[in-house]
């Protein structure tokens, strides 16, 4: 099965005092998905910067999200990759 859905994704760098993620969920999970350094795109964004030896900068992540949530569509595939 084929479907057409997608996620997109939108990233920052920011100025912040405390470096924490600001993140901002639009769509399925806005409700729900954690707006912390818990988030799975966020995780996998720091993933990166880890292994290129760099510090994570200050970002401001817009998730815009179509694929629903906990319902075996790969929304978690699709906040990884």
């Amino acid at each position: 099965v084929a479907l057409n859905l997608r996620n997109d994704l939108f990233v920052q760098v920011v100025s912040s005092k405390t470096g924490a993620p600001q993140i901002h969920v639009v769509g399925e999970g806005a409700k729900t998905l954690p707006r912390s350094s818990n988030n799975v795109v966020f995780k996998t964004i720091a993933f990166v910067f880890k292994k290129a030896k760099q510090s994570v900068p200050a970002l401001a992540l817009t998730c815009v999200n179509r694929i629903p949530t906990v319902r075996g569509l790969g929304s978690s595939s699709a906040a990884i990759l």
